[in-house]
């Protein structure tokens, strides 16, 4: 199953969608009982189609089967936020259930995406509040930031993990500082690109909200250079460049 998952991805990245949603059928007539993933790969294939209608079909297919995850519910919340659809993705991130005694990562990608989702709906008091959850989990796993963003195999994510928390919290100083330093690190383990696209991403919002549009283009344009299948961030230029 994971073999042909892994060949699937890579098709993705050549663009070549049809093979890679042929090979995520194969992987499900293997073991059914990844349903719920398998329709989410289907609607994040659809998604670098520029196909909302169709991904939202499987989006609400994988829902239907899993109506209580908290994990569906955050990659449900991840395909509306890819189409700039962040009041959508809100309404996702609500239903998710958290507690204090529960899943360090859970919680994390509950308050990350929370922070980042309301910075994008100008909600600006609700995501400084996401964001300092979210460090003061970060501090009681891991100690402090420094211990969590020292973690040498994925630094550079971690990083960007932080510049969309300094974001959230208007610090765009220090975003900055965090995310510059993400592009000098050495991908992550497993990322299959060569540079760190999703801090030129996070970089060039930084840039846009204070109306360094041209910076923020350039910094677009990087990292759809590295990776351009990174949907999220093509719509972002794309409703950029009617701005400037």
């Amino acid at each position: 199953m994971w073999v042909y998952e892994d060949k699937a991805e890579v098709f993705e990245k050549m663009h070549l969608f049809a093979q890679a949603i042929t090979l995520y059928e194969k992987a499900y007539s293997i073991s059914g009982a990844y349903i719920i993933d398998t329709y989410f790969n289907f609607a994040f294939v659809y998604d670098k189609m520029d196909d909302f209608d169709t991904g939202l079909h499987y989006v609400e297919k994988a829902l239907r089967e899993d109506k209580k995850r908290n994990s569906s519910f955050l990659r449900a919340a991840e395909f509306f936020f890819s189409f700039r659809k962040p009041d959508k993705a809100l309404q996702y991130l609500s239903k998710i259930t958290t507690s204090s005694n529960g899943d360090f990562r859970e919680q994390f990608n509950h308050r990350l995406e929370l922070s980042h989702v309301y910075f994008d709906l100008r909600k600006y008091r609700k995501a400084k509040k996401a964001a300092l959850e979210c460090i003061k989990l970060i501090e009681t796993q891991y100690d402090s930031i420094n211990n969590y963003t020292s973690f040498y195999s994925c630094r550079a994510k971690r990083l960007c993990h932080m510049g969309v928390l300094y974001m959230a919290q208007l610090d765009y100083q220090k975003a900055e500082e965090v995310l510059l330093e993400a592009i000098h690190c050495l991908p992550c383990k497993n990322c299959l690109s060569t540079g760190c696209y999703e801090a030129f991403f996070i970089l060039g919002k930084v840039y846009a909200v204070q109306g360094n549009y041209i910076k923020a283009k350039e910094q677009y344009q990087k990292a759809l250079q590295y990776n351009d299948n990174y949907t999220i961030c093509r719509r972002q230029l794309e409703q950029l460049e009617k701005q400037i």
